[in-house]
């Protein structure tokens, strides 16, 4: 994610004419800049996240064969105190079941 410190660099970019009149009409005070940054951002998000689940599919794959086999971790816990796990607000994160 950009910060206001960052080095910026100038990027020509060509549009229809027609959707920068319709833009410029919908959103007279529209910042252009500001709209590719946080798109170009959203999409490096999406790219960094689908490079990671690519590169740990195996890892999460073995996960999901454990659980199969196994069951969660959290299943004695559920058999213990009965139903859903609730935690109230309070510092001593007290129990109570659903």
């Amino acid at each position: 994610m950009s910060t206001p410190s960052q080095k910026k660099r100038a990027l020509n970019v060509s549009l229809p004419v027609s959707l920068i009149e319709e833009i410029r009409q919908l959103e007279p005070t529209i910042n252009f800049s500001q709209v590719i940054q946080a798109t170009l951002e959203a999409r490096a998000k999406k790219a960094r996240e689908a490079a990671w689940l690519e590169e740990n599919k195996e890892a999460i794959a073995g996960l999901h064969a454990f659980h199969e086999q196994h069951g969660s971790f959290a299943d004695d816990l559920r058999a213990y105190y009965g139903e859903t796990l609730v935690f109230d607000d309070s510092e001593e994160q007290a129990y109570e079941t659903v």
